[in-house]
Parts: C-alpha cells; structure tokens; sequence
C-alpha cells in the first residue's frame, strides 16, 4: 500500500483494508479494539476474512436500512464499486450499521482506487465513525427545528396581531367619521383611551378610568335623567356581560327629554379581539337629524293612511 495513503487515512479512520475487486481478496490492514472489524477477527473464519464479497456481506447483515439510500452491498458488491470508481478514484458511502462494542452506530466508507488493470483492481478502503458528528447533526437540526417552530409560531403571533390591530384600525376609521366622540375600552382592566372627543379640554390620546369616566357622565342631569337603564347596560360588568355573546350593541337616548328642544343621542359598541380576551371601541353622536327624519317620514305615512281611511 502507498505509506502516503495509509498514513492519511490512519489519523481518521479505525479500520483500513486493502482489496482487489476482480480477485476477490481483502487484507485487514489495521482496526481499532471494540470495532465492527475487531468483531469479525474474533468470530469469523481466515476464508472469510480474506474474502472482499464475503466481508462485505458481513457489514450488509449489520446494515440498518435506511429508505433515503441503497443498500451498503448494493454499493460495495465489486461490479457496482469497480463502475462507481471507473472515473472518479474515490468513492464515500454513509451508512447506519448495528452497534459495535464501542457502541458507533454511523459509519462512513471510503474507497480509494489504487491501481487498475485487466486482471486486478486494487482498492484501499477505510472506515470512519461517525457518531459524534451524527450527533452534533442532530442537535443542530433539532435546533433548527425549534428555530423554526419558534419562528412559525412568532409569524403567527405577528399576523393575528396585524390582523387585530387592522380590524381595530379599520372599526376606528369607520366611527370617526360618523361619530364625534370615540373611545377604546379594556373594560376588564378598568381603561379608557380617548380617540376622538367633543370636549376641547378632552385630548386625543387620554388615557382614564372607564368606570370613573361613565359616573361623571352619569351624573350630568340632563343626560342621567330618564336614561338609567341606558347608563346602567353601559356600566362596567353588565357590559361586559352583555357584549361576551354578541359582537356589537346599539344604544340611543335623549337628553333634555323635558324641555322644548330634545336632543338625541346614540352609543354604539363595537367588539374586537385583545390578549385579556376582547375590547370595545365605543362611539357616540347626535342623530337629532336621524330622528327627525323618522318623525317625518312617520307623520307622512299616517296622513297618507288617514287619507286612505276616508277615501
């Protein structure tokens, strides 16, 4: 055997043997104690040992099939090895094989092709364990795999967040433009964050108290009076209460139901999904202009019907 050969395949490999393919020969060169060739000494007859099909039969029974590759003596088996290195002088083959008694389960294979003619076809091959690196493979692709389940599970989290944060955008943009005061409610944390308000001392972006906010409006006469089952449904539990099975609500009350000019009002609560569970995005307006249309439109119906009755 060429020593240059020799001596570089000894630093990595733990056993190396030197074969002819059209002789059918195999000299076991060297191996390490408790190797797979360490096993076959121990048990197996010289015939057999100096047998390249033979030896080579002995790996494939301790072959783990893998479905990703060909079996090692579909590999190995001389035709197939001598057509492998017909044009290129090393061949690599990977492979899973029973444990030997170091416990090295992936192995790899290396035929180099020495010398070639019509009667003879010489071959070093060597046999290098695998395991350690078998291993660190392993835990780099568990880690990718939990890099990227993290990574799935962020990209969820970001999309059902975006989706969130446009349905809230959108409710918002719907509501400022038709109501004049529009408020974001977490109603399980007590708190209120002004969008939008009438009150010029009121400024977008205030942060309160729902509860403390609804008992000041509660306490303005001339919204409370004749309006308590409207301020007792907004109150903090029953609303939350009511708007658990529904999506939205549609309130309307007047203010100054007394005095000759009334005005009327309407609360609409919209829900939207949040990480304690649900929001609200609450917005009033005046429909002074709403119902005086329905009156109209009222009052023209039953005149056409009391013209209808006489006729």
């Amino acid at each position: 055997m060429n020593p240059q050969i020799l001596e570089a395949l000894c630093t990595d490999f733990t056993a190396i043997y030197q074969c002819d393919l059209i002789q059918d020969t195999i000299n076991i060169v060297r191996f390490d104690k408790g190797t797979h060739t360490d096993m076959a000494i121990q048990t197996m007859d010289p015939y057999t040992l100096h047998s390249f099909h033979k030896m080579i039969q002995y790996f494939e029974n301790l072959y783990i099939q893998d479905s990703a590759q060909e079996s090692l003596w579909k590999e190995f088996e001389p035709h197939a090895l001598m057509e492998k290195l017909k044009d290129n002088p090393i061949y690599c083959y990977h492979c899973r094989l029973k444990p030997n008694q170091n416990g090295n389960e992936y192995h790899s294979f290396r035929a180099i092709k020495t010398n070639a003619s019509t009667s003879s076809f010489e071959v070093v091959i060597g046999v290098k364990v695998m395991d350690d690196l078998m291993e660190k493979q392993y835990k780099n692709e568990k880690r990718l795999q939990q890099l990227l389940e993290e990574k799935k599970h962020q990209k969820e989290e970001l999309e059902i967040a975006y989706k969130q944060a446009s349905e809230e955008d959108s409710i918002l943009l719907a509501l400022c433009n038709d109501y004049s005061v529009v408020y974001v409610c977490d109603l399980e944390k007590d708190d209120l964050k002004v969008i939008k308000d009438t009150n010029p001392h009121i400024a977008s972006g205030s942060e309160f108290k729902y509860s403390t906010t609804l008992d000041i409006y509660s306490k303005i006469q001339a919204i409370y009076k004749g309006n308590e089952s409207y301020v007792e449904k907004l109150e903090r539990t029953n609303l939350i209460q009511a708007m658990k099975d529904r999506d939205e609500l549609s309130l309307q009350f007047c203010i100054n139901k007394d005095q000759a000019n009334p005005s009327y009002m309407e609360t609409r609560v919209v829900k939207i999904k949040s990480d304690t569970g649900f929001k609200i995005i609450l917005g009033s307006r005046h429909i002074d202009d709403i119902v005086k249309e329905r009156e109209e439109q009222n009052k023209q119906l039953n005149e056409a019907l009391k013209k209808r009755a006489h006729i």
